[in-house]
Parts: structure tokens; C-alpha cells; sequence
């Protein structure tokens, strides 16, 4: 945040930053197996695997926070 910028708390940000990518990594987790419940049949198939991967793109990109 910019009070940790502003006081030069690199030890904060650090954390902070981990903290966002633990979020995101979380999230990602999350969509991995929800797809994997939605599509069962698709685990180790990748011409079906590409598929679902492009429906989702989809979805992401009307998402108003793809991150």
C-alpha cells in the first residue's frame, strides 16, 4: 500500500505481496477443479481439455476481473 511505499517497509510489501499470489493461486485452484466436476470425462484428454479451455476464455473475458 502506499503508506508501506511512503515509509519504505519492503518487508511489508513483500508480504503483501505474497499474500495476493496465495489469493490468486487459490482462485486457480478453485476454477481447476470446478471444471474438473463439470467435465469429469475430460481429465487427460487434450483435444477435449483444449476445448473447455476455450469456453472458459470466453467467460473470462466478459469477467470484470479475469485475475
Amino acid at each position: 500500500t502506499t503508506r508501506h511505499i511512503e515509509a519504505a517497509d519492503w518487508s511489508a510489501m513483500r508480504s503483501l505481496a505474497r499474500e495476493r499470489v496465495q489469493v490468486c493461486d487459490r482462485r486457480v485452484h478453485g476454477a481447476v477443479e470446478t471444471v474438473r466436476a463439470a467435465f469429469p470425462q475430460a481429465e487427460g484428454e487434450e483435444a477435449r481439455g483444449r476445448a473447455i479451455k476455450l469456453a472458459y476464455i470466453g467467460v473470462l473475458h466478459e469477467h470484470r476481473q479475469p485475475e
